[in-house]
């Protein structure tokens, strides 16, 4: 799968390329695999680009501490 990308922008292009597997396997381990992370990693992604999916809670990411 070729995935053309209008940004150089590496935080818009992980969303970009997460919403794309989401969408090429239906489901989170089909997208997980596809995105070869761990299932609680692309949650983790999700939070933190506020992609929502159902059946999955969207989480509020915690600051980090400076």
């Amino acid at each position: 799968m070729q995935i053309v990308l209008d940004t150089n922008n590496l935080a818009e292009a992980e969303r970009i390329l997460i919403l794309v597997a989401l969408a090429e396997m239906g489901d989170l381990a089909g997208a997980a695999e596809l995105c070869g992370v761990a299932l609680t990693r692309l949650r983790r992604l999700m939070s933190k680009h506020a992609i929502e999916w159902p059946g999955v809670p969207l989480r509020p990411r915690k600051p980090r501490a400076s």
